[in-house]
């Protein structure tokens, strides 16, 4: 599966998910979960409960960056030490 545009073993991914607020990640477990079922019952959501692409928003981004960040000092403290 992919998220984000990444494997889902990407060790980034995986810390960023692991980074998240409890509600985040309990909404985004809901999500994944919802189409899973979806897809099972080979059903589509009825559109009120569509996400609008205004109310989208890129909650693992933020973390992503982080944890790049983070491994990008790690491995040049790595390489100078």
């Amino acid at each position: 599966m992919t998220d984000h545009g990444q494997d889902s073993n990407d060790v980034v991914i995986d810390e960023a998910v692991r980074r998240l607020p409890k509600k985040i990640l309990d909404e985004r477990n809901f999500r994944l979960l919802r189409a899973v079922q979806c897809s099972i019952n080979h059903s589509i959501l009825p559109k009120e409960q569509w996400t609008k692409m205004e109310d989208d928003k890129s909650y693992l981004d933020t973390y992503i960056a982080e944890v790049e960040k983070e491994l990008a000092e790690k491995k040049e403290w790595y390489r100078t030490h």
